[in-house]
């Protein structure tokens, strides 16, 4: 049997991940990001006000939040802050999110992804 993958999505794309690293449609991430069906958008700040913004303007949007993270970066008032806008959240290591991004988003799920790399 052959099967053939016949994607419409046009999104950015999971390409491959390495130790403090992640790349995105061909671009190499170093900082953390939010991962959405449209967009890419990167924290330069850690700001956790920044990051929460933009969660609440694709809340809407998405049926789910993965929160990635390393070993040593759970940030656990980001998480509660997006528990309590009322958003779906699963929490996964950064390559479980990743590989679970591509598996959502094959399927034209409406997903996000928070992604802590330092």
């Amino acid at each position: 049997m052959e099967l053939e993958l016949h994607s419409t999505y046009s999104g950015p794309i999971v390409d491959g991940y390495g130790e403090n690293y992640i790349t995105i449609s061909g671009k190499r991430v170093k900082n953390t990001f939010l991962l959405f069906p449209d967009k890419l958008h990167e924290i330069k700040s850690e700001s956790d006000d920044a990051i929460i913004n933009i969660v609440k303007e694709y809340k809407n949007k998405i049926d789910l939040l993965l929160y990635g993270f390393s070993s040593q970066n759970l940030n656990k008032d980001v998480l509660n802050k997006i528990k309590n806008i009322k958003l779906s959240v699963e929490v996964m290591n950064n390559l479980a999110a990743c590989r679970t991004w591509s598996v959502l988003v094959g399927e034209g799920r409406a997903v996000g992804a928070l992604i802590f790399i330092k």
